[in-house]
């Protein structure tokens, strides 16, 4: 079952629902402490109406680009690969596992993950740089065919995945 068919689902419906209340909730006190201090601003300084409180939570930052599950998320909507087990999303799922808190995940860390999840073993380093890097291309080619596309930079314009040439890659959380 595709992610796409389990979100039709009604145990995908459900947990979709259930991630967007858990972020509304993690939004929204932080909003009313924000609309409280901007009604005492107004008040001091005389304006005619103050704000009314916000109901309605702004997206944050973090919640950009999420992985849950076996699924990536991007502003909480799923990205729907086409296969979960094409090499580019693989390294994906390396990156976003195994990186330290930095984000960087080695080249060898990453073949080793790509050999543990079936893919056929290389012993050339060159080959396995190469295959990753061929990997990252097909990331970029394929994401025209998705719906919801993973996204290769965040919106104020940093890369999402960044080299390290022949040491590993950077992934932005």
């Amino acid at each position: 079952m595709t992610a796409r068919e389990w979100l039709k689902t009604p145990a995908g419906k459900k947990e979709m629902r259930q991630r967007h209340k858990k972020m509304v909730a993690s939004i929204t006190p932080q909003l009313e402490e924000t609309a409280k201090m901007i009604q005492q601003v107004n008040k001091s300084m005389d304006f005619p109406a103050p704000i009314p409180s916000l109901k309605t939570p702004i997206a944050r930052q973090s919640y950009f680009l999420d992985y849950d599950d076996g699924n990536f998320y991007v502003k909480d909507k799923l990205v729907d690969f086409r296969d979960p087990n094409f090499t580019y999303v693989l390294v994906l799922k390396a990156l976003w596992l195994q990186s330290d808190e930095t984000g960087f995940l080695s080249y060898d860390a990453i073949n080793k993950y790509l050999e543990r999840s079936g893919k056929k073993r290389i012993r050339d380093k060159h080959k396995q740089i190469e295959r990753i890097t061929n990997a990252l291309v097909s990331l970029r080619r394929d994401k025209t065919r998705q719906k919801q596309q993973f996204p290769l930079e965040y919106p104020d314009g940093s890369p999402v995945i960044r080299t390290v040439p022949g040491k590993g890659l950077i992934i932005s959380k």
